[in-house]
């Protein structure tokens, strides 16, 4: 456990924790097991301090911050547990599908965009062009449906004492915003998996898991990091274009039916082709019109309509993670940064 860790609302801090490890060890491993046993998640630790993080837009409208959970430390550490517990009972026996990417080993941003990026450029070599849609999930995490995530992890074959104890996990969960030492009065949160949880990502990507089952989907390809979602299918004539508006008209139905609200100002289409007149792009979400661009910000990484990373190049990083590098057959350059000096940890070669 860092040192640095925020701490949550009994304040005990990670650095008390370490001094006193070795003789608190075995009363919280008696603890755990007991609430594991029980299918019960203690009741104090239910409570969690919620940070707003300012994300873009106008900083005076509460829509534009992030709200992260600072919970007990104490309660992470079995979180941590249980996580890795699912996990690996995901990974051993292939419970996740191929095209779920983030918060699994070997699953990262880069991987998501080579997996979109090589289907793009096969495509294009066999003389088609792709039509793209990014959707974008309004308040995806908070939107969660507890029944639904407690049906999802029964269909992985989660079960038995471990799925009650995440029932209770889920349920009577309580929230308030801190803020220059003010709090507010706290306030139950009934549906959703709080930022900031440990399982929560976990939850998410098992609750979205079943979206690439949808039987449309089998000529066309779906990628998905988080509630980022990449959907696209290889188009060559008219007909496709009209199989990509039922494709999109399921899967929005799919989120609809599960409470998950499109963000339709967010929402962006584009049509990959290096035709000098690709097909026209008109697909509508709802009775929506889907904005058509020719460059879209996926995952850090800008990827254009006619697959040249030049724009990525060329554009300032806000981020490190988007730090990139540029190869040439006689050099390799990085705008602002040196490739020897800062290596950040998700640095890849885009070029």
């Amino acid at each position: 456990m860092r040192p640095n860790v925020a701490t949550g609302p009994n304040e005990i801090s990670s650095v008390m924790l370490r001094q006193t490890a070795h003789t608190i060890s075995p009363y919280l491993t008696t603890t755990f097991n007991q609430s594991l046993s029980q299918g019960k998640f203690p009741t104090s630790w239910k409570t969690s301090n919620i940070t707003p993080i300012f994300k873009t837009g106008d900083p005076a409208s509460a829509t534009n911050y992030r709200p992260i959970s600072l919970l007990s430390l104490i309660s992470k550490s079995l979180e941590r547990q249980v996580h890795n517990a699912i996990l690996d009972h995901l990974i051993a026996n292939h419970l996740l599908s191929d095209n779920q990417f983030g918060f699994r080993p070997r699953a990262s941003t880069q991987e998501a965009v080579l997996s979109v990026t090589t289907a793009w450029h096969l495509a294009l070599e066999r003389g088609n062009c792709v039509a793209c849609v990014f959707f974008d999930i309004s308040k995806a995490f908070d939107s969660l449906s507890h029944h639904l995530i407690l049906q999802g992890l029964a269909r992985v074959r989660i079960c038995g004492s471990l799925l009650c104890w995440i029932q209770d996990y889920l349920s009577n969960r309580s929230q308030r915003v801190v803020l220059y030492g003010s709090a507010s009065t706290k306030a139950r949160a009934t549906s959703g998996v709080p930022q900031g949880l440990i399982l929560g990502p976990l939850l998410f990507i098992i609750f979205m898991d079943p979206l690439s089952t949808l039987p449309l989907l089998t000529s066309a390809g779906l990628t998905k990091f988080a509630d980022d979602i990449c959907y696209y299918r290889e188009v060559s004539v008219a007909a496709d274009c009209a199989a990509a508006q039922a494709d999109v008209c399921a899967i929005s139905d799919w989120m609809e039916e599960r409470d998950l609200k499109i963000n339709a100002i967010k929402i962006k289409a584009m049509t990959v082709s290096r035709k000098r007149r690709p097909p026209v792009l008109e697909i509508k979400v709802g009775e929506s019109p889907i904005e058509c661009v020719s460059s879209y910000r996926y995952l850090g990484i800008i990827i254009t309509s006619n697959l040249s990373w030049s724009l990525h190049i060329t554009k300032p990083a806000a981020r490190p993670s988007e730090w990139c590098v540029s190869c040439t057959a006689n050099s390799i350059s990085q705008p602002h940064q040196t490739v020897q000096d800062h290596h950040p940890p998700n640095f890849g070669l885009w070029g």
